[in-house]
C-alpha cells in the first residue's frame, strides 16, 4: 500500500473580479476546484498573500568576484476557510472576499507582489495550490513628502536644479532648469542632467545589495566655463521610462528616483553633482 507521494485527484484555479486593488478595497475571488474528492485532502482555504524578492551579495575567497543571491519570502496576510477540516472537498466554485488592509506595501517590480491563493491541504501529500496575481498601485500621495526634500550636493557643485514639479508617473516628462552661479571661476568638460534610480536591498536593517540605473541623459553643455558672479541657465526636459517602478519602501527593498545634474571636471573622482528626489507613483486614478 502506497502511503506517501500519491498524486492528488483534484486541480485548483483562482479567478478575480479585477486585477488592480487599492488599499481598503474588497478583493472578490472564486476558487475553482475540479476533480473527484481526494481521500488525503483535509481542508480547503483561500489566502491573501504578499511576496518579497531581494538580493544579497558576497565576495568569493579571492575577493575578485561578487556573487549575488536572490531570496523570496511569502507572507500570508489573511486566510479564509472554504471547506472545514474533516469535510469532503467536492468539485465546485468557492467564492471568497478579502479586504486589502490600508497599510499594505504597494506592488513593485522584482521586489513586492500580491496574489490570492487557493489551497487544498492534503495529509501526507503535497498540497494543491493555485494562485492569481493582482497589482496594488502606489498612490500619488503615499510618498509625496520626498518631492519636497531639499537637494543633495556632492563635491560642492556651482549649480542647482530648478524643477517646479517632482511628482511624476512612469513615462512622464520632467522639465526644469540647471542654474550655474559660481562664487569662483569654474570649468566643466560636460554638464549633463539625467534621471537615476537607486535600489537598496536589506536584511535586518543592513544593506545587502545595491543597484543603480541611469535614464534619459541630456547633455546641456561641453567645455563650459563660467566666471565668478555670472549666471547661466540651461533648460531641460527628461522622461521617465515607461516601465519605471514606483518609489518603494518595503521591509527588504527601497527604490528611490532622482533628478540629477552632473558637472564633469578634470579632477579624478571629483565630478560635481546636485540631486533632487522624485515622487514616482503608478496609480492612474490617484489623488494626493
Amino acid at each position: 500500500m502506497k502511503l506517501f507521494g500519491s498524486k492528488a485527484t483534484q486541480q485548483l484555479t483562482v479567478t478575480l473580479d479585477g486585477k488592480v486593488v487599492r488599499p481598503g478595497e474588497p478583493i472578490r475571488a472564486v476558487v475553482h476546484i475540479a476533480g473527484d474528492p481526494d481521500a488525503k485532502s483535509t481542508q480547503a482555504v483561500a489566502r491573501l498573500v504578499s511576496g518579497h524578492h531581494w538580493a544579497t551579495e558576497t565576495d568569493d575567497d579571492d575577493r575578485n568576484r561578487t556573487e549575488v543571491t536572490w531570496h523570496d519570502q511569502t507572507v500570508v496576510v489573511d486566510e479564509h476557510e472554504l471547506v472545514p477540516e474533516g469535510t469532503t472537498i467536492t468539485e465546485g466554485d468557492y467564492p471568497v472576499t478579502f479586504t486589502l488592509p490600508d497599510s499594505v506595501i504597494p506592488s513593485s517590480a522584482d521586489a513586492v507582489w500580491w496574489s490570492v491563493q487557493g489551497v487544498v491541504k492534503r495529509r501526507m501529500g503535497k498540497d494543491v495550490i493555485g494562485s492569481v496575481p493582482f497589482s496594488v498601485p502606489t498612490a500619488e500621495g503615499l510618498h509625496a513628502g520626498v518631492a519636497h526634500e531639499v537637494g543633495i550636493s556632492q563635491h560642492d557643485p556651482a549649480f542647482e536644479i530648478d524643477a517646479p514639479v517632482r511628482t511624476v508617473r512612469p513615462g512622464g516628462t520632467l522639465t526644469g532648469t540647471v542654474v550655474v552661479k559660481p562664487t569662483e571661476d569654474v570649468s566643466y568638460e560636460k554638464l549633463i542632467v539625467d534621471v537615476q534610480m537607486v535600489r537598496l536591498d536589506k536584511e535586518g536593517g543592513r544593506v545587502t545589495h545595491r543597484s543603480f540605473g541611469h535614464f534619459s541623459s541630456v547633455r546641456l553643455a561641453e567645455q563650459l566655463s563660467v566666471s565668478a558672479g555670472a549666471v547661466k541657465e540651461f533648460p531641460f526636459s527628461v522622461r521617465l521610462p515607461d516601465d519605471a517602478s514606483p518609489t518603494t519602501y518595503s521591509s527588504h527593498t527601497t527604490k528611490n528616483w532622482w533628478l540629477a545634474a552632473s558637472g564633469m571636471t578634470k579632477k579624478l573622482h571629483r565630478n560635481q553633482v546636485f540631486q533632487l528626489e522624485l515622487n514616482v507613483y503608478d496609480d492612474p486614478l490617484s489623488t494626493p
